[in-house]
């Protein structure tokens, strides 16, 4: 993830996946939401984040919605429909993620000791 074309007090926030096997073995995509959102939020100073992500893509929008992102309007990309997909500082909430990232965390080390 990352932070770009940042105004004022608002910043996109965009995602790149170079391997998506690897990305499935572990909470990666949640734990890069949630860094980068934190920072812009507690380093940054913005007071709101959004991102486009594809219509059909349930699984992203389901992880940013329990963030505290919300459907924002669609935006065509490319001629690609697109949810705006956006934070204020006061609604973010991390702590499903955090759950989720600390699930995979045991099971990480559930399966190391089995080894």
């Amino acid at each position: 993830d990352r932070m770009y074309d940042i105004k004022e007090k608002e910043a996109e926030k965009g995602s790149f996946i170079i391997d998506e096997n690897f990305a499935r073995l572990g909470p990666y995509a949640l734990e890069s939401a949630l860094s980068v959102v934190t920072f812009a939020f507690n380093d940054l100073g913005l007071s709101s984040v959004f991102g486009l992500i594809h219509v059909d893509n349930e699984k992203v929008v389901s992880m940013h919605e329990k963030m505290g992102f919300y459907k924002d309007g669609k935006r065509d990309l490319r001629g690609i429909p697109h949810w705006v997909l956006r934070v204020d500082k006061k609604g973010f909430d991390p702590s499903a993620l955090l759950d989720l990232i600390n699930y995979f965390a045991d099971r990480e080390r559930k399966m190391a000791a089995r080894s």
